[in-house]
């Protein structure tokens, strides 16, 4: 049973994870991304720029769904399930993000804006729970600040 398993495992293991060494610079598949490792070199497949676009934008999906939530005071069972959506959806947000720049433009300043912009929309949850703001004002800044990041992410340097 366990060698049926394993054999199972084995079939669903993707190619380029399978045999290392095969591989060389030569023989990578155009597009691919060839590294070396101390046991020999492989490729690994680079994910559609369109894809990324598409989590990216989903993952800004589900941290709004999440601070509406947590915002119009969901009950206390639903509020744990949207900080959490809240959470791995900023988690994804940022990775995503960094995905989509490879190597962030260290002298433009819209990707650092975007990340203080991501931050505040950490904290607005917190922000929300405590009273601190009115609950449509936090609401109404979120949603600015969000119309923003996407602008800016549309815009590039072209604003700063």
């Amino acid at each position: 049973m366990c060698i049926l398993g394993i054999l199972f495992i084995k079939q669903l293991i993707p190619p380029w994870l399978d045999y290392p060494g095969r591989v060389s610079p030569e023989t990578a598949a155009p597009g691919s991304v060839w590294l070396a490792r101390a046991t020999g070199p492989f490729t690994l497949p680079v994910m559609s720029l369109f894809i990324l676009k598409a989590l990216h934008v989903l993952a800004a999906f589900g941290a709004f769904t999440a601070l509406g939530a947590i915002c119009l005071g969901a009950s206390e069972r639903h509020r744990k399930a949207a900080v959490v959506l809240h959470g791995i959806s900023l988690g994804l947000l940022l990775l995503l993000g960094f995905a989509l720049l490879k190597k962030p433009p260290m002298g433009e300043f819209w990707w650092i804006a975007k990340i203080v912009i991501w931050l505040f929309l950490g904290a607005a949850p917190a922000l929300a729970r405590r009273k601190i703001m009115p609950v449509g004002a936090l609401l109404g800044i979120c949603l600015g600040l969000g119309a923003f990041a996407a602008l800016l992410g549309l815009a590039k340097s072209a604003i700063f």
